[in-house]
């Protein structure tokens, strides 16, 4: 063992690899300490067997060289690590955390390995001497220690040699600690800043880690470099191709080559041999390398390891670091070794991370790993392997390559990829993909030694993105290298990131059959002479191995399998050697075999013991000849490498023929990669059979010694990364993750090239003295980026600044990214491309691609390509270069003609892999550049290359088509899109095959096609409107059309050349028979076009196109719009202009002066009466300017008041706000600014319950709203007299933009908060049904006016508008009073940045904005900071708010941008405030994740906040102490008076569930956003990032800058307007509405925009004509649904009584004719609940993507089945069934994900009115069982428990739970009443464990709890008469002790979100029928006197009825009582004179 160690010292090496040991020998002393620098490490090398003392003595060597070359040292990534902690010793060494030790830690480390007390003590005593001692040298204390240990126990020996200093010191100061001794502490403290071991200090005080962050971002992060941060500047020019290596993949750089040890060489005629003999054999595994049981692994891996008992050796030593750490890895093995089962290992390790150890369940949605293969054929090996032995496990494994493709959703559900480096690449990439590349914990990447080739520079760039990322991200991802035996495997080790004990190397002992190799090199230098003497060597060796073994000969061709074969076959008759004995039974079998194959060529020689095998052959044939090798019965087998990769056939012998092969992409012969030779190699040797292999390579003499040097482990591997260093650099400033030169530098740090730019710097152009002089190589790395930068400068590829170094990609750059194509492509593009390109040009640029700049033209080749060319359809130009070869090459492989030649057949193959995403680049140029006619040709060469067909040829090509089908089509002349309409018969006779038309019109429809129908709406004079229908018009059939359908839907100009919009369009399985909606804006030039063209296509059919024409002709724009209010130059008004002290106080405190808005109105608000509209940008202070119109109010009223004494009548100002949010806010400010105005201000926040609302109006001074629950109380104004409805003075309407909904059409329907904080506001309207409310309340108000002839003030805030006119004239302001102000007139300077994403997945665009938003708040953060530096003032005036689409897109971005803050070394950088003071104050915070976020500066805010999370986040914003708040969409509104620096919309975009697609952002929510960024700080102003779509800048720029145009959207809802107004009886004939549409916003702009309206004209002929078909329209729906009834003349309207309920309630006169239809007398409770679940109100419940899973798991716990729906798939995308599901979730009180608890919220908000509706309709229909059982349905949701289900007692607080729900079962307490009358011994048993604020909830709702006295008595009862009225007389007494007035005070419901009183219903009803006679509804106080009455029945005699008492919120309250009444006979005679 010992000479073994000193024999292979050489080979082994100390730390440094090959490469490095010659430059050591060429240069001085200091080299080493060069070598050292670059991060190389030991590892020992199993098979050497090193014992510890030895290991010792290696050790103490090594740490002399470190000391005498550690003066200054960096680290192998750059970091400088002069006066600093070892970075490196931090990472290689065991690492301790510093607050971990205490004073017995030593104590407790050696207790682990004795357990004599007395040892311990003494062993402890003796190490911390030595341990403290300063005099004793590293290696001596190490020394010192081994011996102390016997030797026994050296990872503790190495665990405090590697700690010293912690460990000595640590320990000193916590004996201080505990002895209370702080001078002690002091003092040691002072002696460590004295050695300069402060940064244990630091450690121990948790900043360590911290520190080792910062150092390792500021040496090789890209986010954001700060303001001092040191610039590389290249100090040369550099030429990248003369740096790359000529060699590629055979570069040699080992020049002192070393025969391998036994080597015999021998000179031969004609060729040279060199025999390598096998490696000595490994002794049998000892004590130290025992194999490891499978039993010792978890017994469920067992199934990954099927018929396996033990581990192998190399498995066995890798074990312990695969399977029980998650360390980056490497191991080297030969082929064969079992380095498979070491991936499995580490794939198991990850697994188990997410498998739960109780239920055994593994999370397969919580991870992804990665397993890359460097070849197709391994992908598919592996991928095969790893599914059959992960199944058991439940796992899903899929191949992911350029031939086989994966949807997201199946990308989804696999957790093991398997890929190449190429497609990896490409998918990383891309930016977006962190939806679930974010998952990958794993990646193994299989021989990795394919960095040496040219396509290194891929694997490179892999590793380098994955380590960058997981530092940006902070998510651990393991990185696993696997490859053959490598010289300088430490290099690779080193770029990996793996400690010095997870690397393995193992030579090629270990290898399963050892292998004797054979090196011949042929001598002849004629070809033929040279390809004859391969010939008869490899028969040789052929017939030497053969004669007792079986031998493999691989050839590189599948002509020359054969040709070998036979050449084989002659040699052996000509020798008269026989393979095969004749007569035996093998002889036999194979002439049997011979004479069944189909193919000639093996028949020919397999009677002979000789068969070939390639992929050409039939599948029965290659398996045949597998088959007949695995039973022996052939000796000797020439394949290609097919066998090699993708078959398992080892033989004894295996003889590779020839090295060379054609490679496409350089137009050569080339010689093979060492994966091939390896695994070829690989198959030598039987390790059942043989002792060793024999592997031959027969090449020329020339390629001898690379061979030698490959399978010698004497060929360096090199860094390749040069040759591509342009591209990759380019997909990383794609990427984002470098934007400067500078970037760039700290990129290139982690590269394999920086590492052997260290270690061997002369190979890669690096002097040594330039390297002493600069030992990180920042210069050398700064020349190669300002090279690479300037080569993608040079292909317009990026815009580079190179003064900054400023990196920024281009339209160029992206394309190419994103298709992988090199930047001489583009260039070529660039230059080449053009908007008029026809086919011949496209085809011509695609040839001139840089990937085919290598292919020839060969004489040989010149007479088929003339031939070929004269048969494809697209002439070619130039014919006879390179570039027509291309062309001919792909037309012929679209026509799929044949070619001959091996070269030109590969050749063709190489253009057409290339061809699809170099026409896919093409096409995305064009489409971003605008240009229709090429990017439609271009997409249609995507296409033809895809589908092998021309677009000419008929589209069922595509599909499974009869030949002589397709031959009868396409003779006909006729269009495609005429077989669309024929019929099965018309098809068949088209064709003349009666049986054909079937199957014809079904493949005709399969084709997929879209109906498409587009209409247009002006919204200014320069947008259209366009609003798409698409309609599936085909047969979806899985197999055919997979999950999903890709469009393209473009809009091109009049002349078809320019592309005015472009979109992409998925239509998913799941919807494919529904129709949907999509809306964008295109942009209109003057003069008007007359037309434009629609085109929908699809992305990969042909014959899929739908072209539409939209004309023009008739399109009228709208009118003009008045240029907006200039802002004057004005002196600011000062606080004294009011006039008046008290109104000054209010403002004295927070403002001296008015800003220039307020100052410019100041006059027409608070010195005139007229009605004002105020248009400015939020954020200007319109909301001041309300409050001086308000004050001008009081003023007024309060003379008033004084004027008219007794007789005075209150007025009351009136403020609406479209969101609830709003209103509690303005509440809350103006109840604490201005409630002690006068003698003091009542505001009232109205909810919305018209009882309580009239209650709470008649001692209000101002009424706070929204629209509708304004409207609500409104409506009726007529009749409410008494209650001050119709008592308005001021009528104040704010963001009254909102009446044009969402905003430029487009719709916005998605939930708003409801959460209340004190104030019920009540619900929020939605949508149009806000817009259409708004303007109603508002016209009502002018109505109003008119009719009571006394003046409103209307004072009207909005952002700029388009059309302030129309606005001004529909609210009554002069022209004096408009104040339209420009959107750039703020009251601070907003700088507006709009950040455009191509990523047309959300999650994944998402997900690449962080980086951006991240450095977006950093910037700002920087420059203020750098502001305030040089002002010398202090600013934390940094705040930014970050609004996101989504509840759950908060939690994830807070999270990222906290993750990249930790990633650039500061994770505390947003945090404000004391870090213990934070803590302190979130203590009380509720969520969990939020509360983690805010102790680091991040807070987040959505609706589902509790009401104290969402106060505490806004304190802390508002406070300075955290500076950044991410908020919901949502949230917009509720943060009206929060303001910061800094606002970023990330997305712009939210999900519209029931149209399936993402819609934009309403622009009101966009403004209101912005508006947020109002505060300057010291930089004077505030900015706003919007990060959108690319296709949505232009549309955002408009808008933005440019006031917006405000439209009514009144006519999409004007039904429910109307029924309204007919209820009320404002409206009572058609005439009546025509003239209540006058008053509306809507009827001033018909005139104006009539386009927009559906209008033809804009004369009153039109405009009269229109408003009666609307009324008409209208009306006439309203009568269907029986809300309205229209007299015979159809003049005079009158309510019904479904319309009054409608009106009432405020509910959908649909949802009332739903529920009317719905109904009916046997409806029972859970048709009750299934009947609400379908209101209309519903269907704008959110719908969200991936919640399927999450509903699926909650319908399980509900007990009532949920409706079914038409589509399984599309079931949790009901509203309908969410909204049941919802419901029963409530009832079952089940705990809710935040998104679905806030939705919950939102459906019980609606669900009350719905309910009492339904009473009312049921109770119209006379059905008293549905009545009941709404009724009931009712208190359940009140008080959220089933009705008869559970026990009543669950209603009270603290008793529902699961814990004492048993309790009072076994006490027989069921109801309330039972807790009542419980004994007090038992009462108080029962509540003796529950706090008192417990029993004080409980006692406060038991004496809350209603118990009436019900008395009744029937009036007259016996003189009722049939037909007539029945009164019945109810006294109604509560049992009430409590002497307040409060009675009863609100419901007490811990469940219900929402205040609510207490009601009831009276019912009588016949039992017998099951009528009900009569439903009241009373309020019970104390006591209650009312009566009901009904009519009596007709029959006669007595009649028992049923009287009910039922409560609408409490249950177990109810009574019931029977009602006898005796029904007399009517007097006929009387009842005729009545009616006389």
């Amino acid at each position: 063992e010992s000479s073994d160690e000193s024999s292979d010292d050489d080979q082994v090496g100390p730390a440094v690899p090959m490469g490095a040991r010659k430059d050591a020998a060429e240069s001085d002393a200091n080299t080493e300490a060069g070598d050292d620098e670059a991060g190389g490490y030991r590892t020992v090398i199993h098979g050497f067997g090193e014992k510890n003392a030895k290991q010792l003595n290696r050790r103490n060597e090594e740490r002399a060289k470190a000391a005498a070359a550690a003066q200054t040292t960096t680290t192998s990534f750059g970091a400088d690590t002069r006066n600093e902690p070892d970075t490196d010793a931090l990472k290689d060494e065991p690492q301790l955390v510093a607050r971990n030790i205490d004073a017995f830690w030593l104590q407790r480390q050696v207790g682990k390995h004795y357990t004599e007390p007395t040892v311990v003590q003494e062993k402890t005593r003796e190490a911390t001497r030595l341990l403290s001692s300063r005099k004793l040298a590293l290696g001596e204390v190490e020394n010192e220690l081994a011996e102390l240990f016997e030797y026994e126990h050296f990872e503790t020996v190495q665990l405090l040699v590697s700690n010293r200093d912690m460990i000595v010191w640590c320990m000193r100061i916590a004996r201080a600690e505990s002895e209370g001794d702080e001078e002690q502490m002091r003092i040691v403290k002072e002696e460590m800043r004295e050695l300069g071991l402060d940064w244990i200090i630091a450690a121990r005080n948790g900043e360590a880690v911290v520190q080792v962050k910062a150092e390792s971002a500021s040496a090789m992060s890209s986010a954001v470099p700060d303001a001092g941060a040191k610039e590389f500047v290249p100090k040369r020019e550099l030429d990248l191709s003369e740096l790359a290596f000529a060699q590629g993949g055979r570069l040699m750089t080992n020049e002192k080559w070393v025969p391998p040890k036994g080597a015999v060489k021998t000179v031969m005629s004609g060729y040279e041999e060199i025999r390598v003999p096998a490696p000595e054999k490994l002794p049998p595994p000892g004590k130290d390398d025992a194999l490891v049981e499978l039993s010792t692994l978890p017994s469920w891996t067992h199934a990954a390891f099927k018929n396996v008992t033990e581990l192998n050796r190399v498995q066995s030593r890798v074990y312990p670091a695969a399977f029980n750490s998650d360390e980056n890895m490497l191991v080297c093995a030969p082929t064969g070794a079992g380095k498979t089962n070491c991936a499995a290992l580490a794939m198991l390790r990850t697994i188990g991370q997410f498998r739960d150890a109780q239920s055994g369940q593994i999370d397969v949605d919580a991870f992804k790993m990665v397993y890359i293969a460097p070849m197709k054929a391994l992908v598919s090996e592996m991928a095969g392997a790893f599914a059959q032995r992960l199944q058991p496990l439940g796992l899903r494994v899929a191949e992911l390559t350029g031939d086989s493709q994966l949807t997201r959703q199946q990308i989804g559900e696999t957790q093991l990829i398997v890929t190449t480096p190429e497609k990896w690449d490409v998918v990383t990439r891309k930016g977006g993909v962190g939806s679930y590349t974010s998952l990958v914990r794993l990646v193994i990447i299989d021989e990795v030694h394919l960095l040496h080739d040219t396509r290194g520079a891929v694997l490179e760039a892999l590793v380098c993105r994955l380590l960058r990322t997981q530092e940006q991200t902070q998510e651990r991802v393991r990185l696993v290298g696997l490859s053959a035996t490598l010289p300088n495997y430490e290099d690779v080790a080193t770029f990996l990131r793996a400690p010095r004990d997870h690397v393995f190397y193992f030579d090629g002992r270990y290898r399963p059959c050892p292998l004797q190799q054979e090196f011949i090199g042929i001598t002849e230098k004629k070809p033929l002479r040279r390809l004859e003497r391969m010939d008869q060597v490899c028969y040789e060796k052929a017939k030497r191995y053969a004669t007792n073994s079986q031998v493999l000969v691989f050839v590189h061709s599948r002509k020359d399998t054969v040709k070998t074969a036979r050449r084989l076959r002659d040699m052996a008759i000509a020798e008269a050697t026989a393979f095969v004995t004749a007569g035996s039974a093998t002889a036999e079998v194979l002439r049997d075999e011979a004479a069944a194959t189909r193919d000639a060529g093996l028949a020919d020689i397999l009677p002979f013991g000789i068969a070939c095998h390639h992929a050409g052959m039939a599948r029965t044939d290659r398996q045949l000849v597998e088959d007949l090798f695995a039973d022996g019965h052939i000796r000797i087998l020439v394949s290609t490498a097919t066998l090699a990769w993708g078959v398992n056939l080892p033989a004894h012998a295996v003889i590779i023929k020839g090295t060379q092969v054609y490679s496409p992409d350089k137009g050569a012969w080339t010689e093979l990669s060492p994966q091939d030779v390896l695994q070829m190699l690989g198959r030598a040797g039987r390790p059942q059979f043989d002792t060793h292999g024999e592997g031959v390579i027969i090449t020329q003499h020339s390629e001898l010694r690379y061979y030698l040097s490959l399978l010698s482990q004497q060929l360096p591997i090199e860094s390749q990364l040069v040759a591509r260093l342009a591209d990759s650099l380019n997909a990383e400033i794609a990427l984002g993750s470098v934007r400067s030169r500078d970037d760039a530098v700290e990129w290139l740090g982690y590269t394999y090239l920086y590492v052997r730019m260290l270690r061997s710097p002369r190979v890669y152009g690096v002097e040594r003295a330039e390297l002493d002089a600069d030992p990180g190589l920042h210069g050398q790395r700064a020349v190669l980026a300002h090279a690479a930068a300037v080569e993608l400068e040079r292909s317009s590829m990026v815009r580079y600044d190179r003064r900054s170094g400023r990196l920024v990609a281009t339209e160029l750059g992206l394309v190419a990214a994103h298709y992988y194509v090199s930047h001489g492509s583009m260039a070529v593009y660039q230059q080449e491309l053009r908007s008029d390109a026809s086919d011949i040009d496209l085809l011509r640029v695609f040839a001139l691609s840089s990937e085919f700049r290598l292919i020839p033209v060969r004489a040989d080749e010149r007479v088929e390509l003339a031939r070929l060319s004269e048969r494809v359809p697209v002439p070619i130009r130039d014919s006879g270069t390179a570039a027509a070869k291309v062309s001919v090459l792909l037309q012929a492989h679209v026509s799929r003609l044949g070619l001959s030649g091996l070269a030109l057949a590969a050749d063709m193959v190489y253009v057409t892999q290339s061809a699809g995403r170099i026409f896919r680049a093409l096409f995305e140029l064009c489409v971003r550049r605008g240009w229709a006619q090429a990017a439609r040709r271009a997409l249609g060469w995507c296409k033809q290359v895809e589908r092998r067909m021309w677009l000419a040829m008929s589209p069922l090509r595509q599909l499974d088509c009869p030949p002589d089908l397709l031959r009868a089509i396409e003779r006909k002349p006729l269009a495609w899109s005429r077989y669309l309409d024929l019929t099965e018969p018309e098809l068949s006779e088209l064709v003349g095959s009666p049986r054909a038309g079937r199957a014809l019109h079904r493949l005709v429809h399969i084709v997929p096609r879209l109906d498409v129908r587009a209409s247009v709406q002006p919204l200014t004079r320069s947008l259209l409107r366009v609003e798409l229908r698409l309609t599936p018009d085909f047969v979806w059939t899985d197999a055919v059309h997979g999950a999903a359908e890709l469009f393209w839907i473009t809009v091109e100009d009049a002349d078809g050349e320019q592309l005015l919009h472009t979109e992409q369009f998925v239509l998913k399985r799941a919807y494919s028979g529904t129709e949907h909606v999509t809306e964008f804006t295109c942009a209109l030039t003057d003069p008007l076009p007359p037309h434009c063209f629609v085109c929908v296509t699809s992305d990969r059919w042909i014959g899929a196109e739908t072209r539409l024409a939209v004309s023009f002709r008739h399109l009228q724009l709208p009118a003009r719009t008045l240029p907006p209010t200039e802002l004057l130059d004005m002196q600011p008004l000062p606080l004294s202009e009011l006039r008046n002290p008290m109104f000054e106080r209010i403002y004295s405190g927070s403002l001296h002066a008015f800003n220039a808005i307020q100052t410019q109105t100041f006059h027409a608000l608070y010195r005139t009466d007229d009605s004002t509209l105020v248009a400015a940008s939020p954020g200007s202070g319109k909301t001041l300017c309300a409050e001086l119109a308000l004050l001008r109010f009081f003023a007024h009223e309060a003379v008033r008041a004084n004027e008219e004494g007794e007789e005075y009548v209150r007025h009351r100002a009136v403020y609406i706000a479209p969101f609830a949010a709003l209103v509690r806010a303005r509440a809350r400010d103006w109840r604490h600014r201005l409630g002690s105005l006068q003698g003091g201000k009542t505001f009232a926040v109205l909810s919305g319950d018209t009882n309580m609302d009239l209650k709470r109006i008649e001692n209000a001074h101002v009424v706070l709203a929204t629209p509708s629950a304004w409207d609500a109380l409104s409506r009726r104004w007529r009749q409410r007299q008494r209650h001050g409805v119709r008592d308005i003075g001021l009528f104040i309407a704010d963001e009254v933009h909102w009446t044009g909904g969402a905003g430029l059409g487009a719709v916005d329907d998605s939930v708003r908060s409801s959460n209340t904080d004190g104030d019920d506001a009540g619900a929020d309207a939605v949508g149009d049904q806000l817009a259409a409310t708004y303007e109603v309340v508002v016209s009502r108000v002018r109505y109003m006016a008119a009719q009571l002839e006394r003046p409103i003030r209307i004072v009207a805030l909005s952002v700029p508008l388009a059309n302030a006119r129309d606005v001004a004239a529909w609210i009554g302001a002069p022209s004096s009073c408009v104040f339209n102000f420009n959107p750039s007139v703020r009251a601070v300077p907003l700088e507006i940045h709009i950040q455009t994403s191509t990523i047309a997945h959300f999650a994944s665009r998402m997900a690449s904005l962080v980086a951006p938003t991240y450095r977006a708040i950093c910037s700002d953060s920087s420059a203020k900071q750098r502001a305030s530096d040089a002002m010398d003032v202090d600013t934390d005036e940094n705040s930014a708010i970050v609004f996101v689409s989504s509840r759950r897109q908060c939690r994830v971005v807070a999270g990222d941008l906290l993750t990249c803050a930790a990633a650039d070394g500061v994770p505390s950088r947003f945090l404000r405030a004391d870090s213990a003071q934070i803590e302190q104050n979130v203590q009380n915070v509720s969520d969990r994740a939020l509360r983690e976020f805010l102790v680091y500066g991040v807070g987040y805010l959505h609706d589902a906040l509790s009401a104290t999370d969402r106060q505490t986040v806004l304190d802390l914003f508002v406070s300075g102490s955290i500076q950044v708040l991410v908020a919901s969409r949502e949230s917009c509104w509720t943060l009206d008076a929060i303001r910061a620096h800094t606002v970023v919309i990330m997305g712009a975009e939210r999900y519209h569930g029931r149209e399936h697609r993402y819609t934009d952002y309403a622009i009101p929510d966009v403004l209101q956003m912005m508006g947020r960024a109002s505060l300057s700080g010291s930089s004077g102003h505030a900015q706003c990032v919007l990060m959108c779509l690319g296709n949505k800048r232009e549309f955002y720029k408009k808008f933005l800058y440019e006031p917006l145009p405000l439209e009514s959207r009144l006519d999409s809802q004007l039904h429910d307007a109307m029924n309204s107004e007919v209820a009320a009886k404002t409206i009572t004939s058609k005439q009546d509405a025509v003239d209540y549409l006058t008053w509306t916003l809507m009827y001033r702009r018909l005139v104006q925009n009539p386009n927009y309206y559906g209008l033809q004209g804009t004369s009153h002929e039109h405009l009269s004509d229109y408003l009666s078909e609307l009324i008409e329209s209208t009306l006439g729906d309203l009568a269907a649904a029986k809300c309205v009834t229209i007299d015979e003349d159809e003049l005079d309207v009158t309510p019904t009584n479904l319309g009054l309920v409608s009106a009432y309630y405020q509910i959908r006169y649909l949802t009332v004719e739903m529920f009317s239809l719905s109904l009916s007398a046997k409806t029972k409770l859970r048709g009750v609940l299934d009947i609400v679940s379908a209101a209309d109100e519903f269907e704008s419940l959110p719908i969200r993507h991936r919640e399927s899973s999450v509903l699926s798991r909650l319908a399980n716990r509900v007990p009532v089945p949920l409706p079914g729906t038409d589509n399984e798939d599309t079931k949790w995308t009901s509203p309908r069934v969410r909204t049941h599901l919802l419901l029963q979730a409530h009832f079952s009180r089940l705990t809710l994900p935040a998104d679905l608890a806030a939705d919950q919220m939102w459906v019980l908000a609606r669900v009350a009115p719905l309910l009492q509706a339904m009473v009312d309709v049921a109770a119209s229909m006379g059905w008293m069982q549905p009545a009941l059982a709404a009724m009931e349905l009712a208190q359940m949701t009140v008080q959220a428990v089933w009705e008869g289900r559970d026990p009543l007692v669950k209603q009270v607080p603290h008793l529902g739970t699961n814990t004492m729900l048993p309790i009072c079962q076994n006490m027989n307490v069921e109801t309330v009443f039972d807790v009542i009358d419980m004994e007090d011994t038992a009462r108080s048993s029962l509540l003796k464990d529950m706090p008192p604020r417990h029993i004080a909830d409980i006692a406060a709702y038991v004496n809350r709890y209603p118990n009436i006295e019900v008395e009744h008595e029937i009036t007259d009862a016996d003189q009722i008469t049939a037909g007539e009225l029945v009164y019945i007389r109810v006294s109604l007494d509560r049992d009430w002790d409590d002497d307040s007035d409060n009675v009863p005070g609100p419901v007490i419901a811990p469940f219900f979100p929402y205040s609510r009183t207490e009601g009831w219903w009276l019912v009588v009803g016949d039992p017998r029928t099951q009528t009900l006679l009569v439903v009241k509804r009373v309020s019970v106080g104390r006591h209650l006197d009312t009566r009901v009455e009904f009519m009596a029945p007709e029959r006669e005699g007595p009649c028992k009825l049923k009287m009910f008492l039922m409560c609408d919120a409490y249950l177990g309250c109810d009574q019931e009582f029977d009602v006898e009444i005796n029904v007399l006979q009517g007097d006929d005679e009387a009842s005729e004179m009545d009616e006389d």
